[in-house]
């Protein structure tokens, strides 16, 4: 009698592949089971794409994309499966400075190709390396922002950038039509003397920087409106005017997630925090070395969580006492569960410089009227270290009727894997933007 053939459920077949997921050559080995078990297996084996030198095997990332653009040349079928794509300008050790995205011919026809994206990161690949809009080729400019405007993209990261003027980073931006998540990474902005007035920035965008086809310089695309917006290392003139003078590059009235990291100054901070008002979730601060600055919350009716990095020894006790004492009054945070105070600093400098840290996190000076559930203290030090103690025995005075419900305060050391404040509540949850998988 001939063997039977073992067919499986197509649900349990999925749930296999699903669990193997990250194992790329046990992916490659599923595909070639069955027909049944192809799209199952394609969808997590091309699901993120990087392009980067720093992979196994240490294939150069120009021979990647060459070898991906013909891949779907041959299977124009895997293209939907593409969902993540991530772009390192750089090359192998020793030569990481080696830029190759300007020179590699298949790269614009390959990012025209991807018609499914959804999350898109270009990066340099070493601090030494900074990508130059300026400097890029025209086909290549034309294809990444062909790229983003596709209706599917709702996530985009700029890492280590360099625009000529306000008005090229404006053009980039203005293709981002249905953009939710944007994070801009050491992005700096060189104003081009000839072409920029001291007094005022300019507000038209030069149809060559972008444009392709029915585009002209006068056409503006719909404002995108971002629920995630994180400025980490983003410092360059007029940056206020950029983000506020009409007509905007963002939308700041759906935003639930801001982070800002060694950006702007406390004055343009206020006033995009002014601006989301009580959409506002989730807000994460690292000041890094401003003056200390009160801010004022109470228009963000809806903050869920607070984070605070600070690593300046001088001012991080300051910058702690200062905003907390600005959620005491009236009780206006009524949605406010989750605080996260993290001090990146030697604790002995940190004592000598300031009040002591038991004095800061103690009840009186910390607003636990509002309904909090969770209250993390993070120290860059061994928990046997002497304030380390002091924090967690004041810590230890707060009863549990202080915090709602099953609410916990909790000390931990940072730079630890497995120490980790409360997840990346503050932080671009880059999975509610993948959408339905």
């Amino acid at each position: 009698m001939a063997a039977s053939v073992l067919h499986l459920p197509q649900e349990l077949v999925d749930s296999i592949i699903e669990y193997v997921g990250d194992d790329r050559s046990t992916l490659c080995s599923c595909a070639l089971v069955s027909r049944s078990w192809l799209h199952s297996s394609r969808y997590h084996l091309f699901a993120n794409i990087s392009l980067s030198p720093h992979i196994q095997g240490n294939i150069p990332p120009q021979q990647l994309c060459a070898q991906l653009y013909g891949v779907l040349q041959e299977s124009p079928a895997i293209v939907p499966y593409i969902r993540s794509l991530q772009i390192f300008d750089g090359g192998l050790p020793p030569h990481r400075t080696a830029q190759w995205i300007s020179n590699e011919r298949t790269l614009p026809p390959l990012l025209k190709l991807l018609t499914h994206l959804r999350q898109l990161e270009l990066s340099a690949s070493s601090a030494c390396n900074v990508i130059q809009w300026k400097s890029l080729p025209f086909t290549l400019q034309n294809a990444i922002c062909t790229l983003l405007k596709l209706p599917s993209l709702t996530y985009l990261r700029l890492h280590s950038w360099t625009f000529p003027n306000l008005a090229s980073i404006a053009a980039v931006l203005s293709s981002c039509q249905h953009l939710k998540c944007l994070s801009l990474s050491a992005v700096a902005v060189c104003e081009d003397l000839d072409n920029t007035h001291h007094s005022e920035p300019p507000d038209t965008i030069p149809n060559d920087e972008f444009s392709s086809g029915s585009d002209t310089a006068n056409t503006r695309a719909p404002t995108p409106s971002l629920e995630v917006l994180t400025l980490d290392y983003v410092n360059f003139g007029y940056l206020g005017y950029w983000l506020f003078a009409p007509p905007s590059p963002i939308s700041f009235s759906n935003l639930r997630e801001l982070r800002i990291s060694h950006s702007a100054d406390p004055l343009v901070v206020e006033q995009i925090l002014l601006s989301i008002g009580p959409s506002l979730e989730h807000l994460h601060l690292k000041p890094g070395s401003w003056d200390v600055f009160p801010f004022d919350l109470r228009n963000n009716l809806n903050l869920k969580s607070l984070r605070l990095t600070l690593e300046v020894p001088e001012t991080a006790l300051s910058w702690c006492t200062t905003l907390l004492s600005s959620l005491s009054p009236s009780g206006f945070l009524n949605s406010l569960t989750h605080i996260s105070l993290e001090f990146f600093t030697d604790l002995k400098r940190l004592s000598a410089s300031s009040p002591s840290t038991t004095t800061t996190v103690s009840p009186s000076t910390s607003p636990y009227h509002v309904p909090l559930k969770q209250v993390d203290i993070g120290l860059f030090a061994q928990p046997s270290h002497p304030d380390f103690v002091r924090v967690q025995e004041a810590l230890g005075g707060i009863q549990k009727n202080d915090l709602k419900g099953s609410g916990a305060v909790r000390v931990y050391q940072l730079g630890l894997k497995s120490q980790r404040s409360f997840g990346r509540i503050c932080g671009p949850r880059l999975r509610s933007f993948e959408g339905n998988n």
